[in-house]
């Protein structure tokens, strides 16, 4: 569903445009006064309305993947072996080892476990009905648009309505991506041009209880980008939330992470875990923008969906759980 604002001298004016541009079976979405005595009308054509179908949302991956690598060595020795070959930067290192020497506890995962959740925060996107609606945002090419299928994907598991939108309409095939996927998953994507149309949008899905909003990819060095992005935060009822794949040179995450917490930005979703083995820069992302992790991707499949962010589970992709031991036959 395509939402698209029209602005006349008069309300019959605008509706002759709505009429025009959409049709007579156009959805009047809502109807405004604009400051110079105008009338803007959000309308919007229902495309594709089909029920809801919950049986091909999402499952949850676990960063459970076993290790046949033995650990051996020290817990210090281990989780340091293990931060230096996932890229973490010596300052972020140096300050979970001294918690890991300070906890004095013997498994290296629990070690690590705890020391991550002592240096950082995290703070996962629930399953239950959200205050405001989730704005993914982040450079180009981070995954914002699989992260919003596969949160939408596992909303409509745990039983929740859901309400999927995209800004990313004036790049050619921009939003083409995300209506694909919310054509699998049942779910009508509305489209917004401007924060206007957007907000119009999102009050007429404010019954939804999940509201998720896939962005354009901003330039972080534009300034003009990000004012602009500011503006459309400001004063609405809606949480920025920060794409990042892993991958990434540490300080220019951090410099990344930095600008769009300016925006209001206080929550980061790491994608692409499964495509690099360097996780550092995710870390240093969280440390320099002051965010909590939210949620993690190891996987370009929807099915698969999102793991929420704790300790345990980032504490698996630098230290992997160990294989069951299988029995053995002894024989004569």
């Amino acid at each position: 569903m395509r939402l698209k604002s029209f602005t006349g001298a008069s309300l019959s004016a605008a509706m002759e445009q709505v009429r025009h541009a959409l049709g007579d079976d156009a959805i009047i979405v809502a109807t405004r006064d604009v400051p110079d005595g105008g009338v803007r009308i959000t309308a919007a054509i229902d495309e594709d309305a089909r029920p809801h179908d919950r049986s091909s949302a999402a499952q949850t991956l676990a960063f459970d993947q076993p290790s046949t690598v033995p650990l051996g060595g020290s817990p210090i020795d281990v989780v340091y072996r293990a931060l230096s070959d996932r890229g973490v930067p010596a300052r972020i290192a140096d300050a979970l080892l001294e918690r890991i020497e300070d906890a004095d506890l013997d498994d290296p995962r629990d070690a690590l476990i705890d020391a991550l959740g002592h240096r950082f925060g995290f703070a996962p996107l629930t399953d239950a009905a959200w205050d405001r609606a989730v704005l993914l945002v982040g450079p180009p090419g981070s995954g914002k648009t699989q992260t919003a299928a596969k949160l939408a994907a596992r909303g409509l598991l745990s039983g929740r309505s859901v309400g999927l939108f995209s800004t990313d309409v004036d790049r050619a095939g921009g939003s083409a991506r995300l209506k694909a996927f919310a054509k699998a998953l049942h779910l009508t994507l509305l489209e917004a041009d401007d924060a206007d149309t957007l907000a119009d949008g999102l009050e007429m899905e404010a019954g939804k209880d999940l509201r998720i909003i896939d962005a354009a990819g901003r330039n972080h060095f534009e300034a003009q980008e990000m004012a602009d992005l500011a503006r459309g935060i400001a004063r609405r009822p809606i949480e920025p939330v920060l794409v990042l794949p892993a991958g990434l040179d540490t300080e220019e995450a951090g410099d990344i992470a930095r600008t769009y917490r300016e925006v209001g930005v206080t929550r980061l979703i790491a994608t692409r875990l499964d495509m690099s083995r360097r996780f550092g820069c995710i870390l240093a992302a969280a440390e320099a923008g002051g965010l909590t992790l939210a949620e993690l991707s190891a996987t370009a499949t929807i099915k698969d969906g999102l793991v929420p962010a704790g300790p345990q589970a980032f504490s698996n992709l630098f230290v992997p759980q160990p294989c069951p031991q299988k029995s053995r036959r002894r024989t004569a």
